[in-house]
């Protein structure tokens, strides 16, 4: 079998060619959507985190309008954070984190 001169195609290295040029393109373009999917991931809880805090914050204020003086702050990050002080009355009163009685 003889090639002709005017034969119309791709030979085996435009192929490897093309296809290398365009897994770069696919690759690429994957890193990006992964990266917009984190940003967005990211942003979806940072908003859940700040309309949990909103909601929490007056609940909190409320409670500590009558303190006197605090007697302790635990910023633990499991259930042992805490604040705890003296309200108007001379009463000891301590605010768990995350427990039931603060939902």
């Amino acid at each position: 079998m003889s090639l002709k001169k005017n034969q119309k195609g791709f030979t085996l290295i435009e192929a490897m060619i093309a296809v290398s040029i365009s897994a770069i393109i696919f690759i690429s373009l994957i890193d990006a959507f992964q990266a917009a999917f984190n940003i967005w991931k990211s942003g979806n809880f940072d908003l859940f985190f700040f309309k949990k805090v909103n909601k929490e914050i007056p609940i909190l204020e409320d409670k500590l309008k009558g303190a006197t003086h605090i007697q302790g702050i635990s910023l633990a990050a499991d259930n042992e954070a805490f604040i705890q002080y003296t309200n108007s009355q001379n009463q000891l009163i301590t605010i768990y984190y995350n427990t039931l009685l603060n939902r």
